[in-house]
This record gives structure tokens, C-alpha cells and sequence, in this order.
């Protein structure tokens, strides 16, 4: 497990200021009397004794759980013999731990993060919802981009995996945005390259066979609004040509007719491909591209902005009409612990599917039982370090990718690293 509070992580924070490390509650099933903030001192203790400078009325924390102390190196974790235990990254402490920015702690029925700044998350949960976009100090950075660039003429490229939510991005760049007319998604990738042109430019009566009527395009029927094109990665080169000339000109040429048509329509494009390397490959025009990127907006996946997650699944209860059910903090970990490779849609279907089982049961508590079998990644247990040795080996001991390809969390990954005594650093 990598040591060091002071590793630097981007919060979505304007660069000015002085950060302060700290830990942060992520969720507790215990009463939150206040914002759940605490700035880093030589000694932080957490317990249940009130004297404590966490102190959480958590029946599952001992009085005097456990201390996590900053030194100038890093910050270490020590467990003072708790009767429930004390785990970083779902593996339970046995002596004083070094423990790194963005690790997961589990003390009691409580989660808690180490962050590298603790000013970020101030008021984070009122913040918490607004607009179409849920979401902690990550999303807020998004909402001020959205902010920046709704108002202008901008093209703007919305960038991310795939179920990061980059509809819901283009969405609220066109709410923001002042525009009186409508909101219309496309996805490039459904399109047959056939219809692409009478779909998005419009067509006159006889231009083709069943051509029986004049056609509007999307562009015409986006007019003062905003046409959403996303995975536009997936449009083939002949098309992209043809698409430069709407961004570039602002008129189509609907098929079978002689005269452009003058188009004002918003656009906001998606992809989850790197343009930037498919103009490298010959994939995308380079002209294109440069005429797209006018402001590009990309969104983190899920599993480096794990702060979400809670936010997240309260989220999606309440819109299941289920805002009553709790979920326990063992769930939670189990979700905070888990690599995403679906992202938000993912964690949509898992929280659906476990609230079903609950449902089943009547039972008004979600839990780990309520989860897939299979659900969580890879473990120890499971005698699957193999697996995580493969993928380190693969990508040259790089983290970030050998966790998005294993599905799991970059804490997780370190987690089972430890728990075998190898490191990385071993692969590079």
C-alpha cells in the first residue's frame, strides 16, 4: 500500500489556496452532528468517546477505536484493539499501517476517506443535487465548466466512459445555456451511414426512393435549441466531411436541394473514445476535430470519485420511491470498493437490482446479501492474486490501468497487493 497523505490528487479545486489534508465521513449508519470534516493534526483520534476528535455515536465504534496520526512522511493508522476492528481498503488492520490519500477506512458502521484537502468538501452535501448532475466536489468542477461555456457559441466536447452520464452533461449545458429551443439527443453510432444525411440535413421530395415528402433535418428541428451528437467518434470519415461544413458554415444542404439553409443550432458533441489518438490513427479528421474541441468538458469515472457513491445511491433510492430504506455500511464498502467499469449506469442497476431483493424480503435495510455473489471483483479469498500479478505485468505495473482492466477500484488493487507483501513497484 503506497504511503503518504501528501500525495497530490485533483479535487476540482482552483489552484489557489493552501490545501489541507484530512479525513472526510463518506457514510455512517450512526447520527451525523455535523459537516463530518476533519482538517489533519498531529493526532486524530476516532471513538466513541466524546473527547475524541472524530467522535461519532457509532454502537459499532469502540470509545477509543483508533488514531490516525500525520507525520511530515505520510499518515499511519493504528487500531487500539477495537472489539469490531479497524480496515483500510476492506482488509482489517493488524498492526500500524502507512495509509495514502484516497484510502477507504472502515471504523464501526462508519466510512471514512483520507483526502488531500479537506476545504473542498465544505457544505458538500447540501451541494450535493443540483440540476441534473449528483455529485461531490468532482461534479461541482463540472458545473462551473457547464457554467462557463453554456452561454457562448462554443462547440463543446463532452468526454468520459461510457455511463459517466455525458447526456446528462450536453442536458444541462443546454438548460444553462438560455436557448428556447429543444433539447435533441442523437446517437452517431445507431445511425445507418445510409439514412446519416436526410437525418441530420433534411431531404426534398424525390431525393431518393421514399423520399414521398419534404424532410426537415435534426439541425433545422434543433433551431435556437441544441442537437446532442453523441459517441461521434463512431461517424465514418465521409460523413465527418460533411459535418464540417454545418460546424464550420452554420447551413445544410438538405439532399435534393440547391440552396443551403441557414441552421442555429447549439452543438454539443460525445464521445468516449480519445479523439485526440484517433486523429493520430487516421480515424477522425484532424480539421474536425479542432472544430469540435472548442471547449471540452470531461468527466472522471466513477471510480476516482468514490466520494459520489453514497451521494449517488441516496440518489437513487429516492427516485425508486425507496428514500426510507438505509443501506448498511458493510453495502456501502462493498460499492466504494468496487472499479465501475459501467459507471454510473452500473451503480443505478446494482442499487435497483439489491433494492428488488430487499423488497423480497421486506426487509428495510440494504445489505451485502442483497448484492450478486459475484459482485465486488477479485479477492484474496478467492486465490485470484494471479489475476492482479497478470494485469501488473501487462500494463508495466501501472495502477490506473491494471484496476480498469481487472474492474476493481486503484484502492482495492493495493489492497490485495498488501495482503500478498508485494508492491507495484515490483512489476515496473
Amino acid at each position: 500500500m503506497p504511503g503518504g497523505a501528501t500525495v497530490t490528487i485533483n479535487e476540482g479545486r482552483p489552484a489557489a489556496g493552501h490545501r489541507r489534508p484530512g479525513v472526510v465521513v463518506l457514510f455512517t449508519e450512526a447520527p451525523l452532528r455535523s459537516e463530518g470534516i476533519y482538517p489533519a493534526q498531529p493526532e486524530l483520534g476516532v471513538g466513541r468517546n466524546a473527547d475524541c476528535a472524530i467522535f461519532l455515536e457509532d454502537e459499532g465504534m469502540s470509545r477509543s477505536h483508533a488514531t490516525l496520526c500525520f507525520e511530515a512522511r505520510g499518515a499511519r493508522l493504528e487500531d487500539h484493539g477495537s472489539r469490531n476492528g479497524t480496515f483500510v481498503n476492506g482488509h482489517r488492520l493488524t498492526q500500524p499501517t502507512e495509509i495514502a490519500t484516497g484510502d477507504l477506512i472502515r471504523c464501526g458502521r462508519t466510512l471514512l476517506q483520507l483526502v488531500a484537502d479537506v476545504e473542498v468538501y465544505r457544505g458538500w452535501r447540501d451541494r450535493a443535487v443540483d440540476g441534473l448532475l449528483v455529485g461531490g466536489p468532482r461534479v461541482e468542477a463540472l458545473r462551473r465548466l457547464i457554467a462557463t461555456f453554456a452561454p457562448t457559441d462554443l462547440v463543446v466536447l463532452v468526454s468520459g466512459e461510457s455511463g459517466t452520464g455525458k447526456e446528462l452533461v450536453a442536458r444541462e449545458t443546454h438548460t444553462r445555456s438560455g436557448r428556447f429551443g429543444p433539447f435533441l439527443p442523437v446517437n452517431c453510432a445507431a445511425l445507418p451511414e445510409s439514412l446519416f444525411e436526410a437525418e441530420l440535413f433534411g431531404a426534398r421530395k424525390g431525393a431518393f426512393t421514399g423520399a414521398v415528402a419534404d424532410r426537415q433535418g435534426l439541425f433545422q428541428a434543433a433551431h435556437q435549441g441544441t442537437l446532442f451528437l453523441d459517441e461521434i467518434g463512431e461517424l465514418p470519415l465521409p460523413l465527418q466531411a460533411k459535418l464540417l461544413r454545418v460546424v464550420e458554415q452554420h447551413e445544410v444542404i438538405p439532399l435534393g436541394a440547391q440552396q443551403p439553409i441557414f441552421v442555429d443550432a447549439r452543438l454539443v458533441v460525445a464521445s468516449n473514445r480519445d479523439l485526440a489518438r484517433e486523429v493520430e490513427q487516421g480515424n477522425f479528421r484532424e480539421d474536425l476535430y479542432h472544430r469540435l474541441a472548442g471547449a471540452v468538458i470531461h468527466i472522471p469515472p466513477l471510480r476516482e470519485r468514490i466520494e459520489d457513491i453514497p451521494l449517488l445511491v441516496h440518489h437513487v433510492l429516492g427516485r425508486c420511491g425507496a428514500a426510507g430504506v438505509q443501506a448498511s455500511a458493510l453495502f456501502m464498502e462493498r460499492l466504494l470498493l468496487h472499479g465501475w467499469p459501467g459507471n454510473v449506469r452500473e451503480l443505478d442497476r446494482v442499487v435497483r437490482e439489491a433494492l428488488a431483493r430487499s423488497a423480497s424480503e421486506s426487509a428495510s435495510h440494504l445489505t451485502i446479501t442483497h448484492l450478486r455473489e459475484d459482485f465486488g471483483g477479485i479477492s484474496p479469498e478467492a486465490d485470484e492474486f494471479e489475476k492482479v500479478r497478470g494485469e501488473l505485468t501487462r500494463f508495466h505495473g501501472n495502477v490506473s490501468q491494471a484496476a480498469a482492466a481487472l474492474g476493481i477500484s486503484r484502492q482495492r488493487l493495493y489492497a490485495l497487493l498488501q495482503a500478498r507483501g508485494a508492491r507495484a513497484e515490483d512489476f515496473r
